[in-house]
């Protein structure tokens, strides 16, 4: 074994880099499936847009509304954006927020939007673990709705 290893390294040209792309984990599999096509909204931390290009790429997301509100800003701010329509999801990074946020948990309430709360940061498999963890039941059962609903439309 690895003899090919050293084949196959020995067969690049210097200086190229090879990129091996990681197979992705069922949980990441599960989660784009729930979540292609829609939005998500992500509250707390500071937006960086290559963790924003990461989860909408991982997770097949048509966007990621990144909301970071000045300090002593009421959790009024989040409502808007949690109310819109196509968002699937609320994440809660708890690290990286008041703790007032928490509150939004009534406009998720109101607006029948799952709320997720990120433990550990914003990487595409972290994230994809939670929403199931703590939405995935709530999110498969939307989708099997939405998708009855078609189909009955569709007759």
């Amino acid at each position: 074994m690895f003899r090919a290893i050293e084949l196959y390294r020995d067969s690049q040209t210097v200086g190229e880099v090879v990129e091996i792309e990681p197979t992705p984990s069922a949980e990441l599999l599960r989660t784009k499936e729930l979540l292609a096509g829609k939005e998500v909204v992500l509250i707390g931390g500071q937006r960086r847009p290559h963790h924003v290009a990461a989860l909408r790429q991982t997770l097949g997301l048509s966007d990621v509304r990144w909301l970071t509100a000045p300090e002593h800003t009421s959790i009024t701010f989040f409502e808007p954006d949690i109310a819109r329509p196509d968002v699937a999801v609320v994440l809660l990074a708890i690290r990286w927020s008041n703790h007032d946020y928490a509150e939004v948990q009534r406009y998720c309430e109101k607006y029948g939007k799952p709320l997720v709360r990120l433990q550990a940061g914003y990487n595409p498999n972290q994230v994809a673990h939670q929403v199931l963890s703590q939405a995935g039941e709530r999110l498969s059962a939307l989708a099997t709705a939405n998708a009855s609903e078609g189909f009955s439309a569709g007759l």
